[in-house]
């Protein structure tokens, strides 16, 4: 699956969750966290829950505030409210791990 709009959380255990907006311009923005992170794919810019699913991150964090307000909230009524947001950190080692090739930008 495809996302463009997320965050990383890393909740009080230690469990990585990634917590993201989906259709945030069609006005009706849904706030959804995954299961527990299992796997990562640096260079594919890729995670995989423990449930399997597989998400490609097609960018950078989400840097608008409205839009990361939403996704923090989302994850704190989801049990996450204690979470760290590590997402720059993931990021940077995604973006070294690809060869530092740009995402695609937020307009």
């Amino acid at each position: 699956m495809e996302v463009y709009s997320w965050r990383l959380i890393k909740a009080p255990s230690g469990e990585l969750h990634l917590g993201t907006l989906r259709d945030p311009k069609r006005g009706r923005a849904v706030v959804r966290l995954t299961s527990a992170l299992a796997a990562f794919d640096m260079a594919a810019r890729a995670v995989t829950t423990a449930s399997g699913r597989r998400y490609l991150l097609m960018g950078p964090p989400e840097s608008r505030s409205l839009e990361c307000m939403a996704i923090r909230n989302g994850a704190a009524q989801l049990g996450l409210a204690a979470g760290i947001d590590i997402s720059a950190q993931l990021w940077a080692q995604m973006h070294e791990a690809s060869g530092g090739g740009e995402g695609n930008s937020r307009g």
